[in-house]
């Protein structure tokens, strides 16, 4: 998922396997993640990770602050250079699919990325691991994919009022 924009409370709570690309994410995101990625190009609210088994976050160093994440249940640790690359990959395809002004910034940047990436405290599996699968769907999407639409979704009890198509 691609979102150009931020989301809200509880975002990617329970992700067992997705990519998630935002530009923002209010408070306990992450919560229980068990695997996948979110990749966070915004502002993280507190408690972060709150519960995380699996699964990997990247935030920026500068929006994470003090202690916004939950140290009882992740750490943060510094990005590796392969993980760099595939940063760089998600990116790029977040910046084509959306348009994002913050990717194209990333992007255009020729320091290093400056992300975190949050883990659990005890890792259940390898960084390269939990990004196989990832990098795998990845290699199987068309190298145009279309562009997503917004929907709009009238507001009820159990559906959201923006749905991603």
């Amino acid at each position: 998922m691609y979102v150009a924009g931020r989301v809200g409370e509880r975002f990617a709570g329970r992700n067992s396997g997705a990519l998630a690309v935002v530009e923002g994410v209010g408070q306990h995101g992450c919560e229980y993640m068990t695997a996948g990625v979110a990749l966070i190009l915004g502002p993280a609210g507190m408690n972060l990770g709150a519960g995380m088994t699996g699964g990997l976050a990247y935030v920026l160093r500068d929006s994470i602050g003090g202690y916004g994440y939950n140290q009882q249940s992740v750490r943060l640790a510094p990005v590796e250079v392969r993980e760099e690359v595939w940063l760089r990959r998600v990116l790029r395809k977040h910046l084509r699919l959306t348009g994002s002004p913050r990717a194209m910034v990333l992007l255009n940047s020729t320091a290093p990325l400056p992300f975190l990436r949050v883990e659990p405290l005890v890792l259940p599996c390898t960084v390269a691991e939990t990004w196989a699968a990832i990098l795998t769907r990845l290699k199987r999407q068309p190298a145009s994919a279309p562009r997503p639409t917004a929907v709009y979704v009238p507001p009820s009890v159990d559906a959201p009022s923006i749905a991603v198509v």
